[in-house]
């Protein structure tokens, strides 16, 4: 048994990974900064199996051939090990990774308030949290400001950050979840945040609020803080009041036109999740490479002799 990235059980049989997409680029030309996923594949040396542009990542919508056998595929655009799934291929087959779309509308900027508080669009950061630690997988925050975000996700859950604050989201198969918002304010006081946490941790999420008019967020449950004067020592004082931020524009979850592709299917083929340990044995991930560590005993693949 060999260890690596992938085995070829065949030379020359090939088949084909195809990550749902859902969206012509004229339609999310319309849909303000919708951003689509893009597919990174590492072979059977470690390597990546690069598209040959950009980064070397393929686009989603697209049948990428591949020899017969097993790889990593990462479906995401800010790159993250954690996000890496052990996937097979099998000669005159089609490997299908199911995805779904998280999207978010925002005020114009024309009326949005600026006292106290910074202007907001719609840009979203989705997050794989592991064990208590955030990994960033996709954004559109390279996509032009817009009062519309959208970005595409494999099916799964991730922690969900718009404007501030941070929800937990269930990614479906071919279906988009529409993020409910509300309006809170104006608050007048020093330093008023809306905070995810009852915590003055910096790393907890959180959201200036306005002084001039109502602050758009994500609707829910969260902590009002602020600064109360007082007369003792040393004379000022964070006060916490928990708040309903009730939802002005519903969310709702719905359904997108599922993917057609050519081909024979193949069955039983759900992408699997790396180990910790597996993860922790890669190196030189983001430069293009995934070997493992001069330390680690562990093959990366543990490879029977017939896995289709």
């Amino acid at each position: 048994m060999t260890a690596g990235v992938a085995r070829v059980q065949a030379a020359g049989a090939e088949g084909w990974i195809y990550v749902q997409r859902h969206y012509q680029d004229d339609d999310l030309k319309t849909l303000g900064a919708a951003v689509p996923a893009e597919v990174y594949v590492y072979g059977d040396t470690g390597a990546l199996i690069s598209s040959g542009q950009g980064t070397g990542g393929w686009q989603a919508g697209r049948k990428i051939p591949l020899k017969e056998g097993e790889y990593l595929v990462e479906v995401g655009r800010e790159r993250s090990a954690h996000h890496l799934r052990r996937i097979k291929v099998k000669a005159g087959a089609v490997t299908v990774l199911e995805t779904g779309w998280v999207s978010v509308t925002t005020w114009p900027g024309q009326k949005q308030p600026v006292e106290g508080c910074k202007a907001w669009w719609a840009e979203l950061r989705a997050y794989l949290v592991v064990d208590g630690q955030r990994h960033l997988v996709m954004s559109n925050s390279s996509a032009p400001a817009s009062e519309r975000g959208r970005i595409q996700l494999p099916v799964g859950a991730y922690e969900i950050h718009w404007h501030g604050l941070a929800v937990m989201v269930t990614v479906e198969a071919n279906k988009v979840h529409h993020l409910p918002t509300g309006g809170v304010g104006p608050f007048i006081g020093t330093d008023v945040r809306m905070v995810a946490q009852k915590s003055d941790a910096a790393a907890v999420p959180n959201v200036s609020m306005c002084s001039d008019g109502s602050t758009h967020l994500l609707a829910g449950r969260w902590w009002l803080s602020q600064i109360e004067k007082i007369e003792e020592y040393p004379y000022e004082r964070r006060v916490w009041q928990e708040m309903e931020v009730p939802a002005l524009d519903e969310g709702s979850v719905r359904d997108l036109k599922r993917d057609g592709v050519a081909g024979q299917l193949l069955k039983d083929a759900e992408p699997v999740p790396l180990t910790a340990a597996e993860i922790a044995a890669l190196t030189a991930y983001k430069e293009g490479t995934l070997k493992q560590t001069a330390t680690s005993s562990d093959s990366l693949f543990k490879i029977d002799d017939n896995p289709f």
